[in-house]
């Protein structure tokens, strides 16, 4: 038991700590820098993905206007569709 004692007591196993919790926040650091990362990287293609909805309504809706109603329904573009 004395021996146990003595080495949770001594620098050596402080040492061994201190790098176990380094490297956990090592690994924090990297997860919170790729999180920024990827969360950048959606916000971008959300965008996109937002613009091309909006130009495809705006063409659907142009085409449907010039051709006085006779466009075949895209559900997705249509009022009532859950958007």
């Amino acid at each position: 038991m004395e021996v146990v004692y003595n080495y949770l007591t001594s620098a050596k196993f402080k040492d061994k700590v201190e790098n176990i919790i380094d490297a956990f926040r090592q690994m924090q650091d990297q997860v919170a820098e790729e999180r920024r990362a990827f969360e950048s990287r959606w916000k971008k293609r959300e965008q996109l993905l937002e613009q091309v909805i909006k130009n495809t309504g705006g063409m659907y809706g142009d085409l449907g206007g010039m051709l006085g109603g006779k466009l075949e329904k895209v559900e997705y573009l249509e009022l009532g569709s859950g958007l």
